[in-house]
């Protein structure tokens, strides 16, 4: 029989499981990432994990998740300390800054196309759905502040767009790592000019 957990223990589990899930997926990647590892790791039993997550990519994109929830508390918060003095420049150096910000958290892995694609692939579509609904969303309260028309017809457009800067970092050496802050700096200005002209 399945021991029964308090809602306290599955607070606790759920914790240790996020904290080791991140640090399995900046040192060993999403494909190495394995449910046995998490589980010696957290102490708990490989069926009990399965009480949490249906896949280790579930967890594993709950993890990411957060992150990428982080970093746009983060531009959020920079751009509320900007306040009037908030200009295409500086909203740009806040964007680029946060697509940039993955190189230095368990996101990295991510920015291999085959890590990439291994958890993509293993997500429920609903699940990919809802994450592009929220950033659409995201964009589209940034948009109605600075171009109220632009949200109404070309949000997803701009989503989209953004999405690719940020799949871009996968092509670093390719981009060059010499000038590769200053190309994605580059095309953020050119989305936010686009955004804010007229």
């Amino acid at each position: 029989m399945p021991k029964i957990y308090s809602d306290e223990e599955k607070k606790e589990i759920r914790q240790k499981l996020h904290r080791e899930a991140a640090d399995c997926l900046q040192s060993y990647g999403v494909k190495k990432t394995t449910v046995d590892e998490l589980v010696r790791r957290v102490g708990i039993p490989k069926g009990t994990f399965y009480l949490f997550y249906k896949s280790k990519e579930l967890l594993l994109f709950e993890v990411i998740q957060e992150y990428h929830e982080q970093i746009e508390e983060n531009m959020k918060q920079r751009c509320l300390e900007s306040g009037e003095k908030m200009t295409v420049n500086s909203l740009t150096d806040i964007i680029t800054e946060g697509i940039l910000s993955v190189q230095n958290s368990c996101l990295r892995t991510l920015m291999i196309p085959e890590e990439m694609n291994t958890l993509i692939q293993k997500l429920p579509d609903e699940v990919k759905a809802e994450h592009l609904e929220h950033d659409e969303d995201l964009l589209l309260q940034i948009l109605e502040q600075v171009s109220p028309q632009k949200a109404k017809t070309e949000y997803r457009a701009f989503s989209g767009a953004f999405r690719a800067i940020f799949f871009s970092c996968m092509y670093q050496d390719e981009i060059g790592n010499e000038n590769f802050y200053d190309s994605i700096r580059l095309m953020v200005k050119g989305l936010l000019l686009q955004i804010m002209e007229g």
